[in-house]
């Protein structure tokens, strides 16, 4: 039998047809055990390819695309940071929107080619703004609970659920990305959602500055990660953390677009 990994469905993005620990995940395995459906087999790759690789790229790719509509990034990244209440309604009110008039993505997701960036790109989006709320509500309820570092569960707790969050603002930021340079439609509607993840990333490193020393248990770790190489055939997902772009102090490193 295998070792179960102690909390590790605590802190995870819930895409278990994606994920390297189901088999040792006490939540999917107790799923199973009640009859739940379980991880679909067959249904998606486990890697993303045009989802990979350098945030600080996404970055620059996307700052070409928002000049088309007049939209500065280096504006938005600089803008001050949302206060924290701004930060909750927006969140709720970004998930809300997407759903309402999410009719655009259908084609995409009902596509089983997956060679295609855009069903890639579209399939990444439609999961990750879904997690956005709940992430963004219990990062910062956490928050509320305690300020001092020896306060044990809810500092970590605010700051690890934080790290999530920023992972899912980020690769939706890219899944964004990729559908603009595609022509996919409506572009209006694309860069509206764009434009709300960077001012919600950037707000939430300011909000935990301290977040990179925060990473969820075993995720970001030997020999998790190395196991996690295997799992999606060396094509990780977007971290901006492990790349070094996200610094102590809500600092982006340099050279960091």
């Amino acid at each position: 039998m295998t070792d179960q990994l102690s909390g590790i469905a605590n802190y995870c993005f819930r895409w278990c047809e994606r994920c390297p620990f189901t088999d040792r995940c006490g939540v999917y395995s107790l799923g199973r055990e009640l009859g739940a459906e379980g991880r679909q087999q067959n249904t998606m790759p486990r890697a993303f390819p045009a989802l990979s690789g350098s945030y600080a790229d996404f970055l620059r790719r996307l700052e070409k695309q928002l000049m088309v509509d007049g939209v500065s990034l280096q504006e938005l990244e600089t803008d001050p940071p949302l206060p924290v209440a701004e930060i909750k309604s927006r969140s709720r009110s970004m998930v809300i929107e997407y759903l309402s008039a999410s009719q655009w993505t259908r084609p995409l997701l009902q596509s089983a080619n997956f060679d295609d960036p855009s069903v890639q790109a579209a399939h990444a989006l439609n999961w990750y703004v879904v997690m956005l709320g709940p992430k963004v509500q219990r990062c910062l309820h956490s928050r509320e609970e305690t300020t001092e570092q020896g306060d044990g569960f809810f500092y970590e707790d605010a700051r690890r659920t934080a790290y999530l969050t920023l992972l899912c603002l980020a690769r939706a930021t890219a899944a964004v990305t990729v559908l603009l340079e595609r022509s996919v439609s409506p572009r209006s509607r694309l860069v509206g959602l764009v434009v709300q993840f960077i001012r919600l990333t950037e707000s939430i490193r300011r909000v935990f500055p301290d977040v990179s020393l925060y990473p969820p248990p075993h995720w970001d770790q030997e020999p998790y990660l190395s196991e996690q190489l295997a799992f999606y055939g060396g094509v990780l997902p977007l971290h901006p953390f492990l790349e070094g772009m996200w610094r102590y102090g809500g600092e982006r490193a340099p050279g960091g677009g």
